[in-house]
């Protein structure tokens, strides 16, 4: 886009003013457009001039085309109307996925329709701003929320992008912000080795560093991190990896909502946005084995949107006959706001073909508690 200025200051005929103005407007757009290249929050600096620059390359591709042709009046009418066409292109993006759906809903309010409708209600806005208010709903307030002078007891992991939306709408604190300057190096770096981090130890330890208690991922997710195997799989095993066993899912956006990531590529009609997950100590399953024999451990759980599925753990018993499972949902339902959903079955826990029933109380998952199946009887183990 600054290269058009460029075309503007060396165009045949052009003025001296002209010349000076477009310089300058040059020097001016490149700055703010690497600027954006490193953080997009500049596009809104730089969107004054990029709209002006915009132009100038679209009427510069118009005049190229048409070059052939004598400055009459049909040549500027053909790049009159090429500009604007292209332009037009170039906007629809933005258009289908932000500036429609909203019109579409002042429009439904306006009229007095009280039919829901879909494209309003999976819009980009409306998605984060549901899930957010889940967040606020389904977590405990933290101190320090309008005043400097508290610590919050506990921190949200998140990409990058969400970390402002989170504090002013969830109310809740991170460690990343678009307007980052604050947040602190260190901080952002650990966030951002959590999110990247593809083994289950590694994120735990940034999360125990930034006083993490839970986690937003995203459809952005590293695929095959912690967090993009949370986010596609809900940390549940799969082949010959095992399940993650500190993490249990809190909320969910809505099915088919839009993501921040919708205004930049295509999504599924399907896809989950946003989820939250609380991490958890998770209860400590020891199942009695041969060695080398593969023990499963199968949950039901229901999201707070209504979605079920099985979460799953697998391990091999050791040398020592013992496998040892880490299990992050509890099967007690509680009566709080989040008794809805949760775990919906007991576990079944699968060694060969043997199987059997195990409950697993929230002060188990809480407390780290070992539960020790021997021969297939249950031992819980007192902590020290």
């Amino acid at each position: 886009a600054p290269g058009a200025a460029g075309w503007a200051a060396l165009r045949p005929g052009a003025s001296r003013a002209t010349r000076s103005a477009a310089l300058y407007l040059l020097a001016w757009g490149l700055v703010f457009s690497l600027l954006t290249l490193g953080q997009r929050r500049y596009g809104n600096d730089l969107a004054p001039a990029a709209a002006v620059l915009f132009g100038f390359s679209a009427v510069a591709l118009c005049e190229q085309l048409t070059r052939k042709l004598s400055r009459t009046t049909l040549q500027r009418a053909l790049v009159a109307c090429g500009a604007f066409l292209l332009l037009l292109v170039l906007f629809g993006p933005a258009l289908k996925t932000i500036y429609l759906p909203r019109a579409l809903g002042s429009w439904a309010a306006l009229s007095g329709d009280p039919r829901p409708r879909r494209d309003v209600a999976t819009s980009v806005s409306r998605t984060l701003h549901d899930f957010l208010r889940e967040v606020r709903r389904l977590t405990p307030e933290t101190s320090g929320y309008l005043g400097g002078e508290e610590s919050p007891e506990y921190g949200i992991i998140s990409p990058a992008n969400l970390g402002h939306a989170i504090q002013y709408e969830a109310r809740r604190p991170t460690a990343t912000d678009p307007f980052w300057w604050y947040i602190g190096l260190e901080n952002w770096n650990r966030s951002m080795a959590f999110l990247s981090a593809e083994d289950e130890t590694s994120a735990l330890s940034d999360a125990e560093a930034l006083q993490a208690r839970y986690v937003i991922t995203s459809e952005e997710a590293v695929p095959g991190s912690v967090s993009g195997r949370l986010h596609s799989r809900d940390g549940a095993s799969f082949g010959l990896r095992p399940g993650l066993g500190h993490f249990r899912l809190v909320a969910e956006s809505s099915p088919g909502g839009l993501g921040l990531g919708a205004i930049f590529r295509n999504t599924k009609a399907d896809a989950v946005a946003y989820k939250l997950f609380e991490i958890v100590p998770g209860a400590q399953v020891e199942v009695e084995a041969e060695p080398g024999t593969r023990v499963v451990a199968r949950v039901e759980v229901r999201s707070n949107q209504g979605r079920t599925f099985t979460y799953r753990n697998a391990a091999r018993a050791g040398a020592d006959g013992w496998a040892r499972l880490s299990l992050p949902y509890a099967t007690d339902r509680s009566k709080d706001a989040g008794s809805r959903f949760g775990a919906i079955s007991l576990y079944r826990i699968q060694v060969g073909e043997q199987s059997r029933a195990l409950r697993v109380n929230e002060s188990d998952v809480a407390q780290g508690r070992v539960i020790r199946l021997k021969s297939m009887s249950t031992e819980r183990v007192p902590q020290v």
